[in-house]
């Protein structure tokens, strides 16, 4: 989307701050001095380029799905182009659960928009968010949260333990 703004400067200044810009922007800009006369040709239009910054939102269309009892699928969109602020460099997958720590899974680039969370634990709830991030630093997480549960799995393997009893019986504890 073009747009102009012409902005006035004081009689006797030879410099003008632009501010209120956007982050990693390219920008025209031309000068044409005026005075009760007329106008000037206007000069050579100049470009320049505001700043990259992190960008402004997390990626779009975020989906986490189980895919066993150990394994959840995460994939993402990109981020809005005007919410970028720079070059995506690459993402960070976030991810925990109640009683398990936060993590995050770096997905370095742009070659792919997902990936397999492993060495999950099995049949627990895990809260997973999105950022991109550019060489800036990171941007800000997909909102709101997903919830998506792992699998329910069979019990693990058990340990028994024989013992054996008064009267020729023989007893058995179960442990999981």
């Amino acid at each position: 989307m073009s747009s102009f703004c012409f902005l006035s400067v004081a009689p006797g200044r030879n410099s003008f701050l632009l501010d209120g810009l956007e982050e990693f922007t390219l920008y025209e800009v031309l000068l044409q001095a005026y005075n009760d006369l007329g106008s000037s040709e206007p000069s050579p239009v100049v470009l320049a380029r505001t700043r990259e910054s992190v960008p402004g939102s997390g990626p779009a269309g975020v989906t986490a799905e189980a895919t066993s009892s150990t394994t959840i699928l995460v994939k993402w969109g990109g981020v809005p182009r005007r919410h970028r602020n720079g070059v995506i460099e690459g993402y960070k997958v976030y991810y925990g659960a109640k009683g398990v720590a936060f993590r995050y899974k770096d997905i370095e680039g742009n070659a792919t928009a997902q990936t397999t969370l492993t060495e999950l634990r099995k049949y627990t709830k895990y809260a997973v968010q999105v950022l991109a991030y550019t060489r800036v630093g990171d941007g800000v997480l997909s909102s709101p949260p997903l919830q998506e549960r792992t699998f329910e799995d069979v019990p693990g393997t058990h340990k028994k333990k024989r013992k054996k009893m008064a009267g020729g019986q023989v007893g058995f504890i179960f442990s999981l």
